[in-house]
């Protein structure tokens, strides 16, 4: 069984904490990609209380998850990770599979692992973003030197979300190669 059907959505919450930012999405499934995506009321504890992942095995069947485009795409399997800042949550990781069941619980730690890798690029990125806009201000530097800096580090992060996708796509690879399958839990 080849692992086809998969995406990698990294998604912010909004200044007005009712809606959520898409920043980032990787896929090999064609759908459109929504610029924003506003909160129903039941899916805002996802940002009030504290919670580690969310394992989905049918986004068809939850009632916030089926309005998604990736599911009217065919993408059924789902683990949502927080992106946390200074114990906030502040967005969030969806990692989704055609495949329905596709996610364990074994599979969490890696993705809140990396969804931690994802937050300290964020912080590393804003920290950056005012450092450049200080030395603009200061007179230190010009704005073509702020909006490189800026360039550099969106390649950089962009770059790091390729390559963690890559380790999970070898991961599952593996799984494959020894064997495993995506059926579905009994």
């Amino acid at each position: 069984m080849k692992w086809l059907g998969w995406a990698l959505v990294l998604a912010l919450l909004a200044p007005d904490r009712a809606s959520l930012s898409i920043h980032a999405l990787t896929t090999d499934v064609d759908f459109r990609r929504p610029d924003r995506i506003q909160l129903p009321p039941d899916m805002r504890y996802l940002f009030e209380q504290p919670w580690d992942h969310l394992l989905c095995d049918d986004m068809a069947e939850d009632p916030v998850m089926k309005q998604i485009p990736a599911v009217a795409a065919g993408l059924r399997g789902s683990l949502r990770v927080p992106l946390r800042r200074n114990g906030e949550v502040i967005g969030g990781l969806n990692f989704m599979s055609r495949a329905r069941g596709a996610f364990t619980e074994r599979d969490a730690p890696v993705a809140v692992r990396v969804a931690a890798y994802v937050a300290l690029t964020l912080a590393h990125k804003d920290l950056a973003d005012e450092a450049a806009r200080a030395d603009y201000a200061g007179g230190v530097s010009d704005l073509l030197t702020v909006l490189t800096a800026q360039t550099r580090l969106v390649q950089l992060r962009s770059q790091q979300l390729t390559l963690r996708r890559l380790r999970l796509e070898n991961r599952v690879n593996l799984h494959l190669a020894l064997g495993g399958d995506f059926a579905p839990k009994s």
